[in-house]
This record gives C-alpha cells, structure tokens and sequence, in this order.
C-alpha cells in the first residue's frame, strides 16, 4: 500500500495537482487494495459489499470532481477568447468618432471644424487654419449643432465622444 501511495503522490507531484485530488485517489483504490485482507480475516459479506461500495463512490466524486475542474477550466478559456474576439471588433476611437460625425450627417468640412473644435481651437483660429472666414466657422457651428442637437460646443463634444 505504501508503494501505491508513493507513486500516486509523485504521479500527482509532476502534474502539479491538488493534494485532496491525491487523497482521494488512494482511498478510492484502498478497497481493492484491501481486498485479500478482507478476505483472509472473513469479514462479513454486508462489511466487504459497504467498504468496495465506498470505493465506488469515491471513485465517482473523483471523477465528477475532475470533470468540474476541466469544466471551469475551460470555461475560462472561452471567456478570455470572448473577451479577445470582443475587443478585436471593437472599433478605435478614431473609427467610433467617425462613425458619429457620418450618424449626424456632417459633411467633410464640418467634421475638420468639429476636429478643431476638439483640440481646444477658438473660431478665429479654426477659420485661419482652414484658411475660411470666421463667419464662415460660425455658420459651420451653427449647422453642427443644429445636425446634432446641441447649443453649445461642451454639449457637442459630449455627443460625439459618448462611446
């Protein structure tokens, strides 16, 4: 029975498995392990029928046991490969902005004065970068916030960067 027991702790040793999984494998082999004991002596039938039982019982939480670890473990991985698939389709910021200002029905122009409007950029200083009149800005913002729904620049940023 030692024997048996020193080569289920180094089977279990060398696959880095849990303790109590070992425990349990050993005394789910005992009783046919004790069987000739068991027999030498004349144990009673009820005794012998109780203690290979047992064994069958342990061998059947060791196996469902095992089965649920396996279970967990894969389960885990399908959330990690989940998760990679889900942020692989996820479009970047630049894409989602994109996507709103094209949601809106922005043209060309006032998404670079949107744009602007995001890095900080006054109208004067919009209409001398697009090289526009600043009342031409003004209109582009009036026309901005009028597509989306908004009455000032805090607002429309708000809008165009909720994700």
């Amino acid at each position: 029975m030692y024997f048996i027991y020193r080569e289920i702790k180094k089977t279990f040793e060398r696959e880095s498995r849990e303790k109590s999984e070992m425990v349990l494998t050993y005394l789910s082999i005992m009783p046919w392990i004790s069987m000739p004991i068991i027999s030498y002596y004349g144990v009673e039938q009820f005794t012998e029928v109780v203690i290979i039982n047992g064994g069958f019982v342990v061998t059947s939480a060791l196996f469902f046991w095992r089965e649920l670890v396996e279970s967990r473990e894969i389960n885990q991985q399908f959330v990690i490969l989940i998760d990679q698939l889900n942020n692989e389709n996820k479009p970047s910021q630049a894409e989602q902005f994109k996507l709103k200002c094209e949601e809106f029905n922005l043209t060309c122009r006032e998404v670079e004065v949107v744009v602007l409007m995001l890095n900080g950029l006054k109208y004067k200083d919009i209409a001398s970068n697009l090289f526009i009149a600043e009342r031409t800005v003004t209109k582009h913002s009036q026309n901005i916030f009028l597509k989306v729904g908004v009455s000032n620049k805090f607002d429309l940023i708000k809008t165009l960067q909720s994700i």
